[in-house]
């Protein structure tokens, strides 16, 4: 597949419960950059604080960058955490650039309809002769006894208001066109910025 010369792709993997590959969606390229990642890349490049950001809530707020603000525009969630990190979900809306939480996030746990997420990470950058790549990557298990159709992904941030409290933002949201997760099954997440000199 022919890379995008800057951007995002998406790439799917689902692994049987031995960790066999049984199929890979991807890479596709990702256009699903929304308001709220112009948002936070605005702040991080003038180191000016945001006011009135839509969180994944629905509320908007105002968020803190300058002044050496901890945990700003941080993705990468902690084991079992699917308020921000790369999430997954059910939803068959339309990807809007104003959106800011995904249709129908799947929870977190194993009774039905849920999916076990494990931890967001970000590779560190690499840098060949003619492309720089990261890429961020979550797994989810489906211990949940039946299959879950995942239908869109998103990579959400949290990021600290004036006052140092946490918020959750979504900054990317993709469909997927109805990846089914078996019981047993693993889910992996890539989403690759990659930028071709």
């Amino acid at each position: 597949m022919r890379h995008p010369l800057t951007g995002l792709s998406l790439t799917l993997r689902i692994h049987d419960k031995d960790g066999v590959l049984i199929r890979v969606v991807g890479p596709r390229p990702a256009r699903s950059f929304l308001v709220n990642h112009m948002k936070h890349l605005y702040a991080a490049l003038t180191q000016t604080n945001l006011l009135g950001v839509v969180d994944t809530s629905g509320v908007s707020k105002d968020i803190q960058v300058s002044g050496g603000a901890l945990g700003w525009s941080k993705a990468t969630a902690a084991i079992a955490d699917n308020t921000y990190g790369t999430q997954v979900g059910t939803g068959t809306t339309a990807v809007l650039p104003t959106q800011t939480a995904l249709v129908t996030l799947i929870a977190e746990g194993v009774a039905a309809s849920q999916l076990n997420y494990g931890a967001t990470t970000i590779a560190v950058v690499a840098a060949g002769s003619t492309e720089v790549t990261m890429d961020i990557t979550r797994s989810f298990a489906n211990n949940s006894g039946g299959s879950i159709n995942v239908q869109e992904v998103g990579l959400a941030v949290t990021s600290p208001n004036v006052i140092g409290t946490q918020h959750r933002f979504l900054v990317v949201r993709d469909l997927t066109g109805a990846v089914s997760v078996g019981a047993g099954q693993t889910l992996t997440v890539v989403y690759t910025y990659r930028t071709v000199l």
